[in-house]
């Protein structure tokens, strides 16, 4: 079930609630409970004030009936010990009499209610008091003296106890009211305790109550809000296009309202990566077009060029009509590697490049790179040294003799006369290995060093007269670091540099060392046709030359669909395809002679001057044998004939 989406709500209240910080809300949670205590203490502190009140009156009650006791007690004794003397004359019998006296007299003096006495109350006691004091008074005086006895004593002792009746029946009255006022006051006391429990615990229900209830409701709404805010940062970091909700003004909105404002501007920031990035792909797929275009059409001449020029140098030549050749084709050369570095850059800058890492000697391919540049270190009166060459890197072999033929040939062309060049190895860490090469030449100046492998980017050696392009260093770097390595330079200017290839260490595996990675040996192929796919006239005579010597018979088809038809015809023994027919794409020719049993089996050997990888890849996955670049290299299309050219 999907959660309430959160909406704007209806009432100007509701917006003003829903709008306002989270603090005030926090205080809108605890405001409950807070009015909830300050009510229980306001109506604590008001019944607490009068229980007092009832408490100070209960204590005056029970102060009266205590004197009342106490004045009663006092009247009886006076009356006991007047009619004690009276009986007996014995005057230790006054002593009643006279405390009594003593602490009755204030009292009956005094112009104040008693405690607990009405007005009427107290002047009656006072008149009663006065009056048996006086009878008692007269008694104790007539016994004194001798003049009260017999009838008329007995008279007033009469009188005397009469009056103490009636002051006792008074304060028997008086003490019963204050008895039922007590009462009515204790009752009141227990009452009012039962309203402060009452309150205190509907206070504390009502607190409590209220308070859970506004959390609930706040904190309900926050956390759906929240859970509003998790879903779309869910959504956000999952790509996914998040909610609009209604967004409030306080924290929470606030957080809401950055995700959403940086979710807009992630998805201004796609739209422009992804408008950006197809620019970027149809500028790629323009410039692989461009490249192939260029190297096909460079090529194709190329092709004649050094094909002829390969033919020439196979004759009999005078010296110098041979050294004529000889020019040609190493400025043919020169050029075909130019062309062939430049594909190599924007094949690693595509991440086109493939690499065939193995454990390679390293010696294997130092000397195999010096074997090809001493007659250039001869040439310019260079001296090349290897010391002690020694270890086994994991590499691309062909790659790695690359790398070190751009740096040996830089090395020897920027060096000076009767200048060293020296190829050395040793460990860099336990796990890699490096090569230097160094060299006693003009050096590099140190703010040119961070120029040092920016393609095309010479330093200003064209002004010295050396030959070259400018992209030898920064292939290297590149197929070095393709190789899982690095290549660093340091130099002094005037003293010579020294650039070091560090490469992972290689295990070989029990086979032995690393091969040259060539081909077996030539086979001797016996009497076969081989058919040759080729519109360009310039290439198929350097063909067509090449195989005058050979025994195999050349059968030449300037279209795809001659091909078919003669494949099927003659059977060859190999198929030599162009990639670029009249009528049809090379490619769909060999996916016809793939799909016929017919010619399924029949080995093809692709001839082309477009040298992408990723065609070529493609090509070989569906059932290419080879794939040969123009222009093309003589020897190893022999090599290739002598191998697959008998094989049918």
């Amino acid at each position: 079930m999907a959660e309430p989406r959160a909406v704007a709500p209806r009432t100007r209240f509701g917006r003003w609630w829903f709008n306002a910080p989270l603090r005030l809300k926090g205080v809108a949670v605890l405001a409950p409970p807070i009015v909830a205590l300050l009510v229980m203490g306001g109506a604590n502190l008001a019944l607490t004030q009068q229980l007092d009140d009832l408490f100070s009156a209960t204590a005056q009650t029970n102060a009266s009936l205590t004197t009342a006791d106490q004045v009663l007690q006092l009247v009886t004794d006076a009356g006991n010990g007047i009619r004690g003397y009276a009986a007996s004359g014995d005057p230790v019998f006054l002593q009643p009499y006279t405390n009594a006296q003593v602490k009755l007299q204030p009292i009956l003096l005094s112009s104040q209610t008693g405690d607990g006495f009405s007005s009427e109350q107290a002047a009656r006691l006072k008149a009663l008091g006065v009056e048996e004091f006086t009878i008692l008074e007269t008694i104790k005086n007539g016994v004194a003296n001798g003049s009260l006895h017999g009838p008329a004593l007995t008279t007033e002792l009469l009188t005397g106890k009469t009056v103490e009746d009636r002051i006792r029946a008074e304060f028997s009255a008086v003490q019963a009211s204050q008895r039922q006022m007590l009462a009515a006051q204790q009752a009141q006391v227990q009452n009012y305790e039962n309203a402060v429990r009452i309150i205190t615990i509907a206070s504390l229900v009502l607190g409590v109550g209220a308070g859970v209830l506004t959390m609930v409701l706040v904190l309900r709404l926050i956390i759906r809000r929240i859970g509003d805010v998790r879903r779309n940062t869910e959504k956000f970091l999952n790509g996914e296009e998040v909610e609009r909700f209604w967004v409030a003004d306080d924290e929470v909105g606030g957080l809401q309202s950055l995700l959403l404002g940086a979710s807009a501007l992630v998805r201004e920031r796609e739209r422009e990566l992804q408008v950006a990035r197809d620019e970027a792909i149809a500028a790629t797929q323009a410039k692989d077009e461009f490249l192939s275009r260029i190297s096909h059409e460079l090529r194709t001449p190329l092709t004649a060029v050094l094909g002829f020029g390969q033919l020439l140098q196979l004759e009999q030549l005078g010296e110098e009509n041979a050294d004529s050749v000889n020019h040609i084709v190493a400025a043919g050369e020169h050029l075909l590697a130019l062309i062939n570095d430049i594909l190599d850059i924007s094949r690693i800058e595509a991440g086109e490049i493939s690499m065939s890492l193995e454990a390679i000697v390293l010696a294997e391919v130092v000397e195999e790179s010096l074997s090809l540049l001493r007659p250039l270190a001869a040439s310019r009166r260079v001296n090349l040294l290897s010391s002690d060459i020694g270890g086994v890197v994991q590499a691309d072999r062909q790659r790695l003799k690359q790398v070190l033929l751009n740096l040996v040939s830089n090395a020897i062309k920027y060096n000076r006369e009767e200048g060293t060049v020296t190829i050395s190895s040793g460990g860099a860490t336990p796990t890699t290995l490096v090569c230097t090469v160094a060299d006693t030449g003009v050096g590099i100046a140190a703010q040119d060093m961070d120029r040092l492998f920016q393609p095309f980017d010479r330093l200003g050696a064209e002004t010295m007269g050396v030959e070259g392009t400018g992209v030898g260093l920064s292939l290297s770097k590149a197929l070095t670091e393709a190789m899982h390595g690095s290549l660093t330079a340091e130099s002094v200017q005037g003293e010579g540099s020294a650039f070091h290839v560090t490469l992972p260490i290689g295990t070989l595996s029990s086979a032995g060392v690393s091969g040259n990675g060539h081909g077996g040996g030539a086979g001797t192929p016996g009497a076969a046709t081989v058919l040759y796919a080729e519109d360009n006239l310039a290439s198929l005579r350097v063909v067509e030359r090449l195989f005058a010597g050979r025994s195999e018979t050349l059968q030449v088809a300037i279209q795809g669909k001659m091909v078919l038809e003669l494949a099927k015809e003659l059977r060859p023994s190999l198929i030599l395809l162009d990639l670029h027919l009249p009528d049809m794409d090379g490619e769909e020719v060999l996916h016809q002679l793939r799909r016929d049993p017919v010619t399924s089996e029949i080995p093809v050997v692709i001839l082309s001057a477009d040298a992408t990888p990723g065609r070529l890849e493609r090509l070989v996955d569906q059932g290419a044998a080879a794939y040969l670049t123009k222009p093309l290299q003589l020897p190893l299309l022999l090599e290739i004939l002598d191998r697959l050219g008998g094989a049918h």
